[in-house]
Formats: structure tokens, C-alpha cells, sequence
């Protein structure tokens, strides 16, 4: 128990305020919600950056780990692509505006997302030598791939429902 407490007073102030947040988001998207079309570019875009950063920082990076984030951003798309296909979506092409039916897929990806990335970080602040073995450069960029692979694949989902479906006013 104490090395629990030693581990969640230690971690940074951020963290909780980014938990918060995050879980937030997912409560949100867990009810049906109108929002602007540019909207649903933000988590890609910023999970997609900090994916490449994760990737650009790794030193004396293997061939497998680069195949194995590629390959984990495309089942990672898949997936969200998969997610975004089923849901009956409208979509309000005068406002540019996009209605998403509620899930609690969101909130369930983010703690799984949130919990990961801790864990991760947690290794590498405080085993500096499992940062330089194969297995956990792999597992970091697969985990990184997996969820930009997610919002990309939802991204794409918005998009092919934008180009295709027409429902009305949203406003």
C-alpha cells in the first residue's frame, strides 16, 4: 500500500487535472451531442502528434518497433473506423455541423488509454534501463499506435459520413 502512495503522491499535479478532464470528455460523450464538424479533428490531431514525438524520442530505435507502431496505428484505425461506421450519424452540411449518438466506448477507451500511458510513464521514471529494451519500446509505440490509430479511424468514419449522408438542420 505504501508503495502505492509513494507512486500517486509522486506523480505530477497535471496528471490528475489531465484524469479529470478526460473522464469529462468521456461522460460527455456518452449522451447524444451536436458538435462543429472541425470539432472532431482536435483528439486525432493531438494524439497523432504526440505519437510521433513518442516515436522521435525513442533512441537507437529497431525496425520492428517502427513496423510495429505502423501496424498498431492501422488496427488501431480499423477499429475506430469499425466504431464510427456502425453509429447513426447526422450531419448538417449548411452549419458544418455533425450529431454523434452517445457511447460509453469513449470513456472506456480513454481510462484503458490513460491507464496505459501512466503505467508506461510510471517505467520510465523509475527504470531507466527498461527504457532501452526492445520489449517496452515496442509496447510504448504500440500503445501510442493503438490510440492514434483509434481517433484516426474515427476520423475517418466522421468524414465518410460526412461525405455521404445529409440530414438537415442540427442547429
Amino acid at each position: 500500500m505504501r508503495f502505492i502512495w509513494q507512486t500517486l503522491i509522486h506523480t505530477p499535479w497535471w496528471v490528475y487535472l489531465l484524469l479529470v478532464y478526460l473522464i469529462i470528455v468521456g461522460l460527455k460523450a456518452s449522451k447524444a451531442r451536436v458538435i462543429p464538424f472541425w470539432k472532431i479533428f482536435v483528439l486525432p490531431i493531438i494524439f497523432l502528434s504526440i505519437s510521433i514525438q513518442n516515436l522521435a524520442t525513442i533512441e537507437n530505435i529497431e525496425y520492428l518497433s517502427i513496423i510495429s507502431w505502423i501496424a498498431a496505428i492501422l488496427g488501431g484505425s480499423l477499429y475506430g473506423w469499425w466504431q464510427v461506421k456502425r453509429l447513426d450519424i447526422k450531419i448538417d452540411k449548411k452549419s458544418l455541423l455533425i450529431q454523434i449518438p452517445g457511447s460509453w466506448d469513449t470513456l472506456i477507451i480513454i481510462v484503458i488509454i490513460f491507464i496505459a500511458k501512466y503505467y508506461l510513464g510510471y517505467e520510465k521514471a523509475t527504470n531507466p534501463v527498461l527504457v532501452e529494451q526492445l520489449n517496452f519500446k515496442v509496447s510504448m509505440l504500440v500503445v501510442s499506435g493503438l490510440c492514434t490509430g483509434l481517433f484516426l479511424g474515427k476520423l475517418l468514419g466522421y468524414m465518410r459520413h460526412y461525405k455521404r449522408d445529409t440530414y438537415g438542420d442540427l442547429t
